[in-house]
């Protein structure tokens, strides 16, 4: 299996950030 480099990581860790920032500024639309 190929070994996750800390900058493929970092790279996740941001984009997963990013989705998790949209979802929680559409939801506190809604309410």
């Amino acid at each position: 299996s190929a070994a996750h480099t800390k900058e493929d990581i970092d790279q996740t860790v941001k984009a997963f950030g990013d989705s998790l920032d949209d979802m929680t500024e559409e939801l506190l639309k809604k309410a």
